[in-house]
């Protein structure tokens, strides 16, 4: 049996701790790490024998063992998965475990606990990590799923052929489903309820996830070209277009499907193709210092726009990108095509902006594929602050837009 390294992370802790077991599964989930937990996991069958089973199974690529001082009255950690963990991690594979000493243990307590349990092996001796604080911190947690990350990400980079890129799913309306294959799989669902996140979510837990995720390709497989799939709300996949951005020169696609069944690699990199779109600008109130940026692909955002203007800020200019025919449905069929609409997009900001006194954000309105809103978001790299927006209601003038996360990609 060879380890898989795109699978799950299992996590070998005593259920007294399961908020401890609540944080590490959600920092490792943010970071697009697929986790098996008993509690979720474990079906009706009987309980040693299915743990030593997964453990055993190749779709399980590492594992966390958190060791806590009442381990010492679990017989099953102890002569059963710690052992189990163990054997794996001395195969020559791509199998690696994270030990933690928490809740105020020291290494040696830690290693006490299994003593002649783990036959040659003493927990001391290995790169044990510790935790001293009770109970565990989300920046702990934080840290802990950082270091799954950087080994998960080196692990499958060794195994994977030279040209094959690093596959991430990226959700958040619905839990992804569990793929051999994906590096990642970004699971955001639990903060989208179900087409927004709070903005403590965003600010606290979502953008520092991507930056994570970022920064770690970038040191461990910094060869390898991303390709991103999924079903994400414009904004987060805007997010991950501003993550990747064309000046960290780490090259993305996004899965572009069609209703055909077909797909396509979209990405920034390549020639233009004509699109047929072009920018139309509304001068507004000379005395703001934002700009409005409309884009119409898959509907006309400008209806929208127009019914909500009482609640939204003063804009000095609006800038409008839609198709030459008018500002109504106009798919676009291939990656040069939607190059051409981001381009377009960058360029209608760069104009404004020079031309007007235009000094406070910049608010993007769009109803686009999601492979385009990436490119947008790769093409906002001299900006300070982008304010998105969700639609929200149904493909009507009930709709709303309210404002979702707030980029800085210069920053």
């Amino acid at each position: 049996m060879m380890t898989d390294p795109t699978g799950r992370s299992f996590l070998s802790y005593r259920r007294t701790r399961a908020d401890d077991a609540k944080l590490l599964i959600a920092a490792q989930r943010d970071r697009g790490i697929p986790t098996w937990q008993d509690i979720k996991d474990l079906d009706h069958a009987q309980t040693e024998a299915k743990l030593r089973t997964t453990l055993n199974e190749a779709a399980i690529a590492n594992a966390i063992l958190w060791i806590t001082p009442d381990i010492a009255d679990s017989p099953l950690i102890k002569q059963t998965e710690a052992p189990a963990i163990v054997r794996r991690a001395e195969q020559p594979d791509a199998f690696f475990v994270i030990p933690v000493a928490a809740s105020n243990l020291d290494y040696a307590e830690a290693a006490a606990l299994f003593e002649g349990h783990l036959g040659m092996h003493h927990l001391q001796q290995w790169n044990m990590r510790r935790i001293s604080s009770e109970p565990l911190e989300w920046n702990q947690a934080v840290d802990i799923a950082k270091a799954v990350l950087r080994y998960r990400i080196r692990a499958i980079d060794q195994t994977l052929p030279p040209d094959e890129p690093l596959k991430i799913r990226f959700h958040t309306r619905n839990e992804p489903p569990v793929e051999p294959g994906f590096a990642l799989i970004v699971d955001w669902s639990p903060y989208f309820d179900p087409r927004e996140a709070s903005q403590e979510a965003w600010t606290e837990r979502l953008l520092p996830a991507l930056e994570d995720i970022v920064h770690t390709i970038e040191i461990e497989a910094h060869r390898r070209r991303v390709v991103a799939q999924g079903f994400p709300a414009l904004p987060a996949v805007m997010a991950l277009g501003s993550a990747f951005v064309s000046t960290r020169r780490r090259p993305i696609t996004w899965s572009q499907h069609f209703p055909d069944g077909s797909e396509q690699e979209w990405g920034i990199v390549g020639a233009d193709d004509p699109s047929g779109y072009e920018v139309h600008n509304v001068l507004g109130d000379p005395r703001a210092a934002d700009l409005a940026v409309l884009v119409s692909v898959s509907d006309n955002v400008e209806k929208a726009v127009a019914l909500q203007m009482s609640t939204l800020p003063s804009f000095r200019v609006t800038c409008h990108i839609h198709h030459e025919s008018g500002p109504i449905r106009h798919d676009l069929t291939t990656a040069g095509q939607a190059r051409h609409v981001a381009s377009l997009v960058q360029q209608a900001i760069r104009t404004a902006r020079s031309e007007y006194p235009i000094t406070g954000a910049v608010h993007l309105f769009m109803a686009v594929p999601a492979g385009l809103a990436m490119m947008i978001g790769q093409r906002l790299n001299t900006l300070d602050a982008v304010q998105t927006y969700e639609y929200i209601g149904e493909a009507s003038l009930t709709g709303t837009y309210r404002p979702a996360v707030l980029l800085h990609p210069s920053a």
